[in-house]
């Protein structure tokens, strides 16, 4: 009957996995006088970039977004049309030796990993001075069922090569907080807004998460 901490686990292995590994860990409660004095006593200010598992919504108790405004922090904005990871928030705070980057990620655990690849990642590799994630072209190797939606989707993928080709197969997942398929999960395919059906052989994006190899 408890909530278990897997996003603690599951951003510092993506950190890990893409070069990061000054990284430092705090947990609190949805308690905005708590938090205040997490971020002061970790000195928060000294870190390159800053985020925020869960709060990110407009609900009684996300504190996200009033947290980041306490630290000095301009918000650029508070949600993005993807599915999952809509409430997802970025902003930035000037600092003499450079700005610093904020996000606030909404909680559940797929919406974490959609958000860093989409976004924290990006932020990750501009500050390591490496070239962004594109995305790559493949071939849906099966049909997948109704996927209507009014928000572009990034769906856990299994991506191989075939023959010289690259495909897909999409994994099912049942909500934001599904991180079940996450383990054989190498990209994110990108479902665009209001697309109903994608039959097997159709050309999608894919965001590859994992190395091929």
């Amino acid at each position: 009957g408890q909530i278990r901490n897997s996003n603690a686990s599951l951003i510092s292995t993506l950190y890990r996995e893409h070069g990061v590994d000054a990284v430092s860990h705090f947990h609190a409660g949805d308690d905005l006088p708590a938090l205040l004095q997490i971020v002061s006593d970790a000195k928060a200010e000294t870190y390159d970039l800053v985020l925020v598992s869960g709060g990110s919504g407009q609900g009684t108790y996300d504190f996200s977004a009033e947290l980041f405004r306490h630290l000095g922090a301009a918000i650029h904005f508070r949600e993005v049309n993807v599915r999952p990871g809509k409430p997802l928030i970025f902003g930035t705070v000037s600092r003499e030796r450079a700005s610093q980057i904020i996000f606030g990620l909404p909680g559940n655990a797929l919406s974490h990993f959609v958000c860093f690849h989409l976004f924290v990642r990006r932020a990750l590799d501009r500050l390591l001075a490496r070239p962004a994630p594109t995305a790559t072209q493949g071939f849906l190797a099966e049909s997948m069922p109704d996927t209507l939606n009014a928000r572009e989707t990034w769906w856990p993928a299994q991506a191989s090569l075939s023959q010289g080709r690259l495909e897909c197969r999409a994994l099912p997942w049942k909500s934001s907080g599904d991180i079940t398929r996450l383990p054989a999960a190498n990209a994110l395919m990108q479902v665009p807004a209001s697309t109903s059906h994608l039959a097997a052989g159709t050309r999608v994006d894919l965001l590859l998460t994992r190395s091929l190899l």
